[in-house]
């Protein structure tokens, strides 16, 4: 059984584990787009290279689900170059 996470159940999943103030480079999948979040940053994978989609130190939760949405929304019906 795979978890379907969503940019709102995927943020209260690393608030709750800790994965925003660990210093190991962590990754997850939301559809066929890859996300790592390390050292407080979220990044996206893109087929052009990682850019920050994120950052618990400076801004909210709130805007953390919105900056998911975004790159669903902007790269989320594109094909993967992998």
């Amino acid at each position: 059984m795979s978890i379907n996470f969503t940019p709102q159940n995927i943020v209260p999943t690393i608030k709750a584990f800790g994965y925003h103030q660990s210093l190991e480079l962590w990754s997850f999948h939301i559809g066929s787009l890859e996300f790592t979040i390390d050292d407080g940053t979220i990044g996206f994978v893109s087929p052009v290279g990682w850019f920050e989609v994120h950052n618990f130190r400076t801004a909210s939760d709130t805007e953390a689900v919105a900056s998911i949405q975004w790159v669903i929304d902007t790269y989320g019906n594109q094909k993967s170059n992998k």
